[in-house]
């Protein structure tokens, strides 16, 4: 039994960069807001306020997590035939190599989807700066590759990986 496949129209297509906007956005705001919550956790004085910094802390890492496997699918085109692929608006791309990492999908993936044992045993902590090069770098890429028709609807990314010195 073969896949089904999906060919998004040009409307779905237009209107879908906004959410890969948002999964961009969101992975490097939550970077930032992860130092800036870590810097408050550090200087919180009572456990109340120690308690809330760290929850936030968290919190922010769960979501950048999030956004960090769906741009990864995204530029990966994996998952489901009607996922948002990035072929979708360049399509010779081809997955870059740097973004395959089982281990790490598996990590990501049951931090965010499983309560098991893997927790238990697992690595403790993430370095959310590389993972997040490592797909900003990827994206960058992309970028350079994407049918002239689309340019104009990923300004909006151009700008925020600028902003952030990609």
């Amino acid at each position: 039994m073969s896949k089904a496949t999906f060919t998004p129209s040009e409307p779905e297509k237009e209107h879908s960069v906004e959410h890969i906007f948002y999964e961009l956005q969101m992975l490097l705001d939550c970077r930032v807001l992860f130092e800036n919550a870590a810097a408050k956790h550090r200087q919180a004085t009572d456990v109340q306020d120690q308690m809330t910094w760290s929850a936030t802390q968290n919190a922010i890492i769960e979501s950048f997590l999030l956004h960090f496997r769906n741009l990864k699918q995204f530029l990966d085109n994996k998952q489901y035939p009607n996922d948002v692929k990035a072929r979708d608006y360049s399509p010779t791309w081809v997955p870059d190599p740097t973004l395959a990492d089982a281990a790490e999908d598996t990590r990501v993936n049951r931090k965010l989807a499983h309560l098991s044992y893997d927790r238990v045993s697992g690595t403790r902590g993430w370095n959310l700066e590389p993972m997040e090069r490592r797909v900003c770098t990827v994206f960058q890429k992309l970028l350079g590759t994407i049918e002239v028709k689309y340019h104009p609807l990923f300004a909006g990314c151009r700008t925020k990986l600028s902003a952030y010195g990609y």
